[in-house]
């Protein structure tokens, strides 16, 4: 038999803690319940904390109603005080009946708006007066009387119905050979077109250089002296107008049938004979004024170059034309005769009192007048004088002058 062993039993481990005393087991059990109630109060802070959560989320949604709801409110208020005004302003459902209103003289826009109101033409005096500002009403145009008027009328038609309409027209208008600035302006303000400074300063004042390239030339040449920038560039013939035409818009009219008749050709031509453009025009209107048949042009022009040719013997061109045209800018009349007085008018347009060319055109010739000027005959004449039948007598000596004068003085007493 096999011998059997005994087995021995472990020891019991004899390292286990003591046992605590019932001090240590007391001060154990408190510090537990501490760590408990810890706990406890965590737990309790994690409730208190998802609590607020729901009731922010609430207060949210209630704050986002009464924002929404406002908008809405706003919207509406906005929306219905836009129609309202809006019906006002382009009358899309008012009442059509008709109102007798008096328009009284210097009548400002903010009058017109309390009158239009005070009637029940208008709901808002103040947006009307508003809608006139955006507009550029100007009262100033408004024609004093009485006028029918009807809130059915928007805004826009109550703002001219106080400006009588004109129909536009076209006006059919001859401008003379030899018409002066003053003639011009005349004869379209007697047509009812523009007025007299609408077009002094439409000559004078507005710039025609961008449209125009001989105009730079022109201005250039105007000294102080000169009264009428313009004149001597008016071209003179036949123009259909519309009858509300601006001043403007009929001087460059004039202006560009002048460019289209001054070729280049003559331009250089002009040069090549020792002038300027501007010296040719003011030529031009001298031989215009001065002669009444074209068969004189010519002969003329050949006085006006010899004696600028022979400025040492002939410092002025004793132009008679210059001195009716110096006085009529002066006194607004043309003179009947022409004295001693008249002749010594002072003035630079007179050629009489100033040597050489005047600052200026005494008029605005016409297209033979301005060839001519170009183009002179060649004639050794100094002088001439026209006689009662209105052609000239030219002459190369003073004195054959004279008896020229004598000759035409005794024909006209014979009368």
């Amino acid at each position: 038999m096999k011998e059997i062993k005994k087995i021995k039993k472990p020891k019991k481990n004899t390292s286990q803690k003591p046992e605590l005393s019932s001090s240590a087991k007391l001060k154990a059990l408190e510090e537990a319940d501490v760590i408990f109630e810890e706990a406890d109060r965590e737990v309790s802070s994690a409730s208190f904390e998802r609590t607020p959560t729901i009731n922010t989320f609430i207060t949210g949604m209630i704050k986002t109603s009464v924002y929404l709801t406002t908008i809405i409110v706003v919207s509406v208020f906005l929306a219905v005080g836009i129609i309202l005004v809006g019906n006002d302003v382009f009358a899309l459902v008012k009442s059509d009946e008709v109102v007798e209103l008096t328009i009284p003289e210097e009548m400002s826009i903010e009058d017109t708006a309390k009158l239009l109101y005070e009637n029940k033409i208008i709901k808002y005096p103040k947006i009307f007066t508003i809608f006139a500002g955006l507009k550029d009403v100007d009262t100033a145009d408004f024609v004093a009387g009485t006028y029918s008027v009807s809130p059915s009328m928007n805004y826009e038609r109550l703002c001219s119905v106080f400006i009588p309409r004109r129909e536009r027209e076209i006006i059919r208008l001859t401008i003379p050979e030899g018409a002066t600035v003053m003639d011009i302006i005349s004869i379209f303000t007697e047509a009812g077109i523009g007025t007299k400074e609408g077009f002094v300063d439409a000559i004078n004042s507005f710039d025609y250089s961008e449209y125009f390239d001989f105009l730079p030339e022109v201005y250039s040449a105007c000294t102080a002296d000169r009264i009428y920038k313009l004149e001597g560039y008016l071209y003179p013939d036949t123009y259909d107008f519309y009858s509300d035409s601006k001043e403007t818009q009929i001087i460059y009219k004039l202006l560009e049938n002048f460019d289209a008749k001054f070729s280049g050709q003559m331009k250089k031509d002009a040069e090549a004979a020792g002038y300027t453009m501007d010296q040719i025009i003011i030529l031009a209107s001298l031989v215009q004024k001065e002669a009444y048949y074209y068969e004189d042009y010519d002969s003329i022009a050949s006085v006006f170059i010899n004696r600028l040719k022979n400025k040492s013997a002939f410092p002025k061109l004793e132009s008679d034309a210059t001195t009716v045209y110096a006085i009529e800018l002066a006194t607004g009349k043309r003179p009947e005769k022409l004295g001693d007085a008249e002749l010594a008018f002072n003035s630079p347009y007179n050629t009489r009192v100033y040597n050489g060319l005047p600052p200026g055109a005494i008029c605005n010739p016409g297209y033979e007048a301005i060839m001519c000027a170009i183009y002179p005959a060649d004639t050794p004449y100094y002088y001439f004088v026209a006689d009662k039948e209105k052609h000239n007598i030219f002459s190369k000596t003073y004195d054959e002058h004279k008896k020229a004068v004598a000759a035409v003085i005794r024909d006209s007493e014979d009368e």
